[in-house]
């Protein structure tokens, strides 16, 4: 009773620290810089921009971050207008771009003394940059010229969002949003009814579209930015950045190291694990699972499984580790996570390169079936759990030696040959021992025959491991007399008397 109700206490408390393994990684950038912006063109080529001119490339996912600098300039954000292009910009008045993957940089006049905010290229020749005072630049020739757009505000604007060559929206301070039908030869003003400064603007569609604001404001719309509504955050960090991989799936980043997500348009929003306190500025997802955001000081995380915690692996329960006289079709018994499934492997070796029995179940125990073990032998075991967010590690690696009532491995070590030694005692009375010898994994019978060659008694048949093991016959329902003992295996034959006196 006390076994079960401490394997009922283990299933409950365990659960509690089966999600502890944030899903968002920190990667290391090698510098304290303010990172303000980051962009991918493939999932393992990417910038990562910053103060004080900090420009970080990697070619293996973040893994890696080499340090440039170009220049002293405040860099707000880095895009990609093809697979090789890259273009970057920041205040005061500059604007960067690199036709081979950031290999060497050269300058774009713009504007002498204005403050660019946001990039964005809806293909390798179109974009638009944000500015402070209500000014909208526009590039048709991939960004060797800009033409300035009247943007009908005033505000200092923070971001864009375009979801073809005529329609997109612009939002900045104090509430903020323009839209344009036209490519950005005019703009509209959106009231959106709030004050809050505007940090991130992004549309799926011409009538759907996010805003991230300050004081943990967020807004939508599903008109195109006629009207607004107000969707609650649960929180009231400034919200620097708003990004959707489809009409349900979106992410917001903020101050305090805030990562925000839902999975349903935005109505509901819930808080994922990260391990920093820094302000966030942008986030950015290259697929559905695989995305980075970065931050002050450096900071830049990387998630592959959606920003979800990583499961942490169950704990092992049953049989103990390192126990002998264990069945040859034991349960095996894990914590239970509530995953979705769990993988379980059994190996006859340590590093799991030989796999005697896997399984995929939905319990958190699974026996092994007939036929699977051996007796006599050590198997080594692990589990692992699925979510629907993501698999955890390999459990820790636990052993257990198989055996059958009668049987005991003396040793651990493995005898040179195979051998049947004399039982003792001899003469005995009811029972006797009988050691046997195995050099190396054998199918080993074990039987017992009277003075006439008649089989007594079957003691044992099936594959044993190797090793030293002994045998104890209890004959007390058999009569006095002389008994024969017979090992066989494949490779060996060996008798032995047994003399029975009562």
């Amino acid at each position: 009773m006390k076994k079960y109700i401490f394997l009922f206490i283990l299933s409950i408390l365990f659960p509690l620290a089966a999600r502890s393994q944030y899903g968002w990684i920190q990667q290391q950038t090698n510098t304290d810089n303010d990172i303000n912006g980051i962009a991918f063109s493939t999932p393992l080529n990417g910038f990562a921009v910053g103060t004080y001119g900090t420009v970080l490339k990697t070619t293996d996912g973040g893994a890696n971050w080499n340090l440039n600098s170009v220049g002293n300039i405040n860099i707000q954000n880095v895009v990609f207008p093809g697979s090789d292009t890259a273009l970057f910009v920041g205040y005061p008045g500059e604007c960067y771009k690199s036709t081979n993957n950031g290999a060497s940089w050269f300058s774009v006049f713009i504007s002498y003394s204005d403050v660019y905010t946001y990039s964005y290229f809806l293909n390798q020749n179109t974009g638009w940059i944000t500015a402070y005072n209500g000014r909208i630049y526009k590039t048709t020739n991939g960004g060797y010229n800009w033409d300035y757009e009247i943007g009908n505000t005033g505000m200092n604007l923070n971001s864009c969002s375009f979801i073809n060559a005529t329609s997109g929206w612009v939002a900045g301070d104090y509430g903020t949003v323009s839209k344009t039908t036209n490519g950005g030869d005019y703009w509209e003003n959106m009231p959106t009814g709030v004050t809050n400064h505007i940090n991130g603007v992004y549309f799926i569609n011409a009538g759907t579209g996010w805003l991230s604001c300050d004081g943990g404001l967020i807004l939508k719309t599903t008109n195109g930015g006629i009207s607004w509504k107000k969707k609650n955050s649960g929180v009231t960090n400034n919200l620097n950045w708003v990004r959707f991989l489809n009409a349900n799936t979106g992410y917001m980043c903020g101050t305090l190291g805030l990562v925000l997500k839902t999975t349903n348009g935005g109505d509901k929003w819930y808080q994922q694990q990260i391990a920093t306190t820094r302000p966030l500025k942008k986030i950015v997802f290259i697929n559905d699972q695989t995305g980075w955001v970065c931050g002050f000081n450096g900071v830049i995380f990387k998630t592959t499984n959606g920003g979800e915690p990583m499961p942490a692996a169950p704990m092992l329960i049953s049989p103990p580790n390192n126990s002998w006289g264990i069945s040859v079709t034991p349960p095996l018994i894990w914590t239970n996570t509530y995953a979705t499934n769990y993988n379980v492997q059994v190996s006859s070796l340590p590093d799991f390169s030989v796999i005697i029995d896997s399984a995929t179940v939905g319990q958190s125990v699974y026996t092994v079936p007939a036929g699977k073990l051996s007796i006599g032998s050590t198997y080594y075991w692990r589990v692992r759990a699925n979510y629907y967010y993501g698999t955890s590690v390999w459990s820790v690696v636990w052993n257990f030696t198989t055996l059958v009532s009668g049987i005991v491995r003396l040793n651990p070590g493995t005898p040179a040959e195979y051998g049947l030694s004399q039982n003792y005692p001899n003469p005995f009375n009811p029972s006797t021992n009988i050691r046997f010898d195995v050099p190396k994994t054998s199918n080993v019978k074990l039987t017992v025959y009277d003075v006439n060659g008649r089989v007594v008694e079957n003691l044992f048949s099936g594959n044993i491991s190797a090793g030293s093991f002994e045998y104890k016959w209890n004959a007390s329902k058999y009569s006095s007399g002389l008994y024969f003992v017979k090992m066989e295996s494949k490779e060996f034959t060996a008798v032995k008397k047994m003399t029975l006196l009562k």
